[in-house]
């Protein structure tokens, strides 16, 4: 006979600050994230730019039993260093490399260095060094696949499959489209041929 799952339904999302208190929960999205008692979450809106991309928070998901309650302002200022220390022992060192110094405010002058911070080996730290510099963000590789007009996400996804560079996930881009629009760099407007998607368009 199949055992229960642990698992409820947390009755938060990822966009309400939070503490455990006791049971855990699991933070789903690019880069799950563990809150065992007395680790907190600081919602998503409190989540700097480059934690929310790297993580892309999705559902709360909680341990039977879990309880929680509102942060204190010391754990609200802690806890991106406890996020930050788990997205970097968690994503590959391809992703987080380039944001190790963001991230820790130390600059690892050796890659025997980043290694421990990252938790991989030197010649890991070493590829992933020569792999990101040169390496386009996604904004860029965005805006650049729509020179050539508009497109829908699909669209956008299959040009960036071509592009030479590892294809985003489905949740990263919609971040990334949102993230340029507001910043004036893109617009969008329903497809006529399908009023359920958006044409995006450099502005």
């Amino acid at each position: 006979m199949k055992p229960p799952s642990i698992w409820t339904e947390c009755f938060d999302t990822p966009d309400t600050a939070l503490t455990v208190t006791t049971g855990l929960i699991v933070i789903t999205g690019d880069c799950p994230i563990l809150l065992l008692p007395g680790m907190t979450w600081p919602g998503t809106d409190a989540l700097s730019d480059t934690l929310g991309e790297l993580i892309l928070p999705d559902h709360l998901r909680a341990a039977g039993g879990t309880s929680t309650r509102p942060p204190t302002p010391e754990e609200l200022a802690a806890a991106p260093a406890h996020l930050a220390a788990q997205v970097l022992r968690t994503l590959s060192p391809a992703i987080t490399a380039p944001y190790l110094e963001e991230l820790t405010g130390a600059n690892p002058e050796r890659a025997t260095e980043a290694a421990l911070i990252l938790g991989c080996s030197r010649e890991t730290v070493g590829r992933a060094t020569d792999r990101t510099a040169s390496y386009p963000t996604l904004r860029s590789r965005v805006l650049a696949a729509l020179t050539a007009g508009p497109l829908d996400a699909d669209g956008i996804l299959a040009a960036l499959s071509r592009d030479g560079h590892p294809a985003p996930s489905r949740r990263s881009l919609s971040s990334n489209l949102s993230d340029l629009k507001r910043a004036g760099q893109l617009t969008s407007a329903r497809s006529p041929r399908d009023r359920r998607q958006h044409l995006w368009s450099v502005a």
